[in-house]
């Protein structure tokens, strides 16, 4: 099942200064946003396949729709605290790239 994290910008954008996140089922036409973003970096950086990891920050404009903000391909948290049993499939696939 895939996960999606949304931050709750209380003003400012770290946790340590009130932000959080939460787990939370997206739309699929936000998948889809992502998903695009992560191919159009994919094809700009010339890897040969996507990454394992990506996260797509969206902010909605009311006159243009959702911008793309913020692009992570590498994530020091990956957000296990909302998905403990994404850590075992994410290694797997890991162990598979490196083969």
């Amino acid at each position: 099942m895939p996960w999606w994290s949304v931050q709750e910008n209380r003003g400012c954008v770290r946790d340590d200064y009130g932000a959080s996140d939460r787990r939370e089922e997206l739309p699929e036409d936000a998948r889809q946003r992502a998903r695009q973003a992560v191919l159009a970096a994919q094809g700009h950086t010339g890897l040969d396949r996507p990454p394992l990891y990506a996260r797509a920050d969206f902010l909605e404009d009311p006159e243009r729709g959702p911008l793309l903000v913020e692009l992570e391909l590498i994530e020091p948290s990956l957000f296990f605290r909302h998905a403990p049993e994404a850590a075992e499939p994410l290694a797997e696939c890991l162990l598979r790239r490196l083969d």
